[in-house]
């Protein structure tokens, strides 16, 4: 396969171009949909990331790891995103924290906490959590041995443990 799929790569064969963007493009847009909250703006992301995915697609190396590199992509525009946004906010239009419900608001604080993670312990949490892959599916995506991803797991929720301690004494 991987030979044939270089071969259609380097041809800038649009209907495997289609065929991937068509088989991710419900775990692209939820993902988006988790960072950004609105469908408009999961739907601008999407377009874009397919824009980026497609401009950039002959830089594959495994086809193994397009899915993976394709929702790096995603995380990577949603954080951007929503960078931009936070500096285009006008301070008085924030909301007050305690407006958020107390469930929601230790979600944002997770999601937060998690995004502040090394991108190595970010990524496999993000992977495991959020788009429920195993850890076997995560080490073959990876291309990493199951035993390094069973630790960089628990050493990130760990550092996650360690943050929402540090936050609860605060």
């Amino acid at each position: 396969m991987s030979g044939n799929f270089f071969n259609r790569v380097k041809k800038r064969d649009d209907q495997l171009f289609t065929d991937l963007m068509a088989s991710c493009h419900s775990e692209l847009y939820r993902l988006a949909w988790h960072y950004l909250k609105n469908e408009h703006d999961a739907l601008d992301a999407l377009q874009e990331v397919s824009c980026r995915v497609y401009k950039h697609f002959h830089k594959v190396e495994n086809p193994k790891y397009v899915k993976t590199w394709m929702i790096r992509i995603m995380i990577n525009y949603c954080l951007d995103e929503l960078k931009r946004q936070r500096k285009a906010m006008p301070v008085d239009s924030v909301p007050d924290r305690f407006e958020t419900p107390p469930d929601q608001a230790a979600k944002l604080d997770i999601e937060q906490l998690v995004h502040g993670l090394d991108e190595k312990y970010q990524l496999i949490i993000l992977l495991k959590y959020y788009h429920q892959y195993t850890l076997s599916e995560i080490a073959e995506n990876l291309d990493i041995p199951l035993g390094t991803v069973k630790t960089r797991l628990n050493h990130g929720l760990e550092r996650l443990r360690n943050q929402l301690d540090r936050e609860e004494e605060h």
